[in-house]
């Protein structure tokens, strides 16, 4: 599957690391859609991690450097966009193909060397109503858990 639908990625996605891992995987071969952004969102990203996260402006650029080298310059285009919050634009990404959202997500917990429910608890802070809806759909529960899923 390749999905071509554009969307514009803004900085509160693209700073919380949880959030932007799974919402650029998502976007990687075979990818649920196209991201895009523009030269002031990297900026507000980069001066952010910087300012807000003391991120060492070194460790900043090179987090920048990477989402270009990933997502090319052809990404800073502007694109007539619809306005969503992050929890529905992912349940959405789920809606679309969820085998391909869910190995997508293993991959993620296994790249960063975490469970799953610990991933989900992470992107739980940033995107609450998409984990709960992942998980009332995939039969996990997360409550008083420390590792493993219990289906």
């Amino acid at each position: 599957m390749r999905a071509d639908y554009r969307v514009v990625l803004d900085a509160c996605v693209l700073i919380p690391m949880p959030v932007a891992d799974t919402l650029l995987r998502m976007a990687e071969a075979p990818r649920l859609y196209l991201p895009k952004w523009s030269q002031t969102i990297m900026d507000e990203v980069t001066r952010n991690l910087i300012s807000k996260w003391d991120m060492a402006p070194e460790k900043a650029i090179r987090r920048e450097d990477e989402l270009r080298r990933h997502f090319p310059p052809a990404s800073l285009q502007p694109w007539g966009i619809n306005v969503e919050a992050p929890s529905t634009f992912l349940r959405g990404l789920y809606d679309l193909d969820a085998g391909l959202f869910v190995n997508k997500l293993h991959e993620q917990a296994a790249s960063i060397q975490v469970p799953l429910p610990r991933l989900l608890r992470a992107l739980a802070k940033n995107v609450p109503g998409f984990v709960e809806y992942f998980c009332e759909e995939q039969g996990i529960s997360l409550a008083g858990e420390q590792g493993g899923a219990s289906r």
